[in-house]
């Protein structure tokens, strides 16, 4: 090998071992520093029914550690243990075997390995040792009254552990769901992420982590999965890590994917998700079990366990509502169904398809109707949050999320695609397609009374931000006037509701008219008809005197 070729060779290998970043504030498949599974779904009642897998792999040579923490789908941690990685490692986790069989992924350092059996090292990986641990890793068998805890917890139940109170919503079918947040972090850790240090103490910033995941049921013979979501950390200037500094990511009142468990200073130093998503949908032809959606969303708010059950304003947030949506269809033709930009979203007032901070969404289901079987959603997921005041504070109205969407094919196959990103909550786009309105396109038009008088108190105001959050001007009507309209656009719901009974009868109504007015139309063709034929008889009379 002659000495040009070395030190291409040597190069190339250099570039492959360092890893990769990308722009901040944009979502995509490069190494992070924390990764997040949006979604998953274990049935506990057949062992071979719904699971969930996902793998955490490590992309430099380096040893290190991840902390892992298991959530409900509302937002409440239950459960977290830690993996440790050698160089190049990557481990697989079957949700399954935690929640139903206790038995956690068998990783130890080299300070609880002297064996190298737990986790072998490969000729081009580091093994360390972690003094933080031991008598942690390896990690025992979950004893059966845990166990019980994260069933109970993962399917809306009330949870001994947590004094009789409950996590997540119980949706009746004993199929446990959340999602799962993995850090890099330097130290083992039995702390949640909300806990006091843990942000500012354990994780750390090093974008070395990614990997993928799968929903599968073997008795369907059925699978589907994708990238997990990577999220990157830029810690700024001075500060350990790959990736330089950011302002979006290293300036207080900015919002960072972690900003509600830090008081929003963006010590985290971890991009947000996006807010706004364009996402297809089939419902027919080769893809017979349709399009369902897995949402992910932010809450805003360190959300702790709660009274069962989960109802409206329990938690505070619940449900979480959103600015617009728009069902186009593939000849463009578009419905923009009832949304609030609110949460907690009043009852009986419009759609609530996405309420959980996690969940599986049917589209052309009883929570996400659709007048069409192909095409395509704009969602615009934003929602200011009463309970979570002012926040963040570049924004309150942004709010950060995910959407997969996935395509079924039942007991043949299954594809889960990321949604596309048309924003980032470093500079959320308040906008929803809208229907323009027009008179000659509506039937059935009532007024509306004084059932809109709480909404013409809303005050809309334009306004700037500040010099360092300048994102254009914007209309917005203010968090605080929201708040005080909450509890009215209830009551103006019930009128509405009052409305439709009107509304019903003048169908019937104008049905009727509508008879009678064919039956004239059909005279009237028959005159015109008539007419036509005397025209033709005076003229032939006229030329032949």
């Amino acid at each position: 090998m002659n000495r040009a070729v070395a030190c291409l060779v040597l190069v190339g290998a250099l570039t492959l071992a360092a890893p990769m970043s990308a722009v901040i504030c944009t979502i995509d498949a490069v190494p992070a520093a924390t990764l997040l599974l949006p979604y998953f779904e274990v049935d506990l009642n057949n062992p071979n029914g719904l699971t969930t897998l996902f793998s955490v792999n490590n992309a430099s040579a380096t040893a290190i550690l991840v902390h892992v923490v298991i959530w409900s789908d509302l937002s409440v941690p239950v459960f977290d243990f830690n993996i440790y990685l050698t160089g190049y490692d990557v481990q697989s986790v079957n949700l399954r075997d935690i929640i139903v069989n206790g038995n956690l992924p068998q990783t130890a350092s080299a300070g609880q390995d002297p064996g190298d059996k737990i986790s072998p090292k490969g000729p081009l990986s580091q093994d360390i040792n972690f003094a933080s641990c031991t008598g942690i890793l390896p990690p025992p068998a979950l004893p059966s009254f845990f166990i019980a805890h994260l069933q109970e917890s993962l399917t809306g139940q009330p949870s001994a552990v947590l004094n009789g109170l409950c996590a997540g919503q119980n949706l009746g079918d004993n199929i446990a769901r959340g999602y799962v947040t993995m850090d890099t972090v330097n130290s083992c850790s039995l702390q949640f992420v909300g806990d006091p240090g843990y942000i500012s103490n354990t994780i750390t910033f090093q974008n070395v982590l990614w990997g993928d995941w799968f929903i599968v049921n073997a008795a369907q013979n059925f699978a589907e999965g994708s990238d997990l979501v990577h999220i990157e950390a830029a810690p700024g200037v001075g500060t350990s890590g790959q990736t330089p500094s950011n302002p979006a990511t290293a300036t207080a009142g900015r919002y960072t994917f972690y900003g509600r468990y830090d008081s929003w200073t963006a010590i985290d130093h971890r991009e947000p998700l996006a807010t706004n998503f364009a996402v297809r949908y089939l419902n027919g032809g080769p893809f017979s079990g349709g399009t369902s959606l897995l949402v992910w969303r932010d809450s805003k708010v360190n959300q702790g366990p709660f009274t069962c059950p989960a109802t409206t304003g329990r938690p505070c947030w619940f449900p979480l509502s959103e600015e617009g949506i728009a069902i186009f269809n593939e000849q463009e033709q578009v419905v923009t169904p009832t949304t609030t930009p609110f949460s907690p979203q009043p009852p009986n007032i419009g759609l609530v398809p996405f309420p959980a901070e996690t969940q599986r969404t049917q589209v052309g289901g009883s929570t996400l109707p659709t007048p069409f079987n192909f095409g395509w959603l704009y969602l615009n997921l934003n929602t200011t949050v009463a309970c979570a005041g002012a926040n963040p504070p570049v924004d309150p109205a942004a709010a950060q999320a995910w959407v997969v969407y996935t395509l079924a094919s039942n007991g043949h196959f299954g594809i889960g695609i990321d949604a596309i990103q048309l924003d980032s909550a470093c500079s959320a786009l308040h906008f929803t397609p809208t229907v323009f309105s027009s008179l000659r396109f509506k039937q059935d038009v009532l007024d509306m009374a004084d059932a809109s008088d709480g909404l013409m108190r809303l005050r809309p105001v334009a306004f700037r931000d500040q010099p360092a959050f300048d994102g254009g001007a914007n209309v917005a009507a203010m968090l605080e006037q929201v708040q005080e309209h909450q509890a009215a656009t209830a009551e103006q719901a019930a009128r509405l509701d009052g409305q439709a009974g009107q509304l019903a009868r003048q169908q019937a109504e104008i049905a009727a008219q509508q008879q009678r007015l064919d039956g004239l139309g059909r005279q009237q063709a028959e005159i015109d008809a008539l007419r036509q034929q005397l025209e033709r008889l005076t003229q032939a009379v006229s030329q032949h005197p």
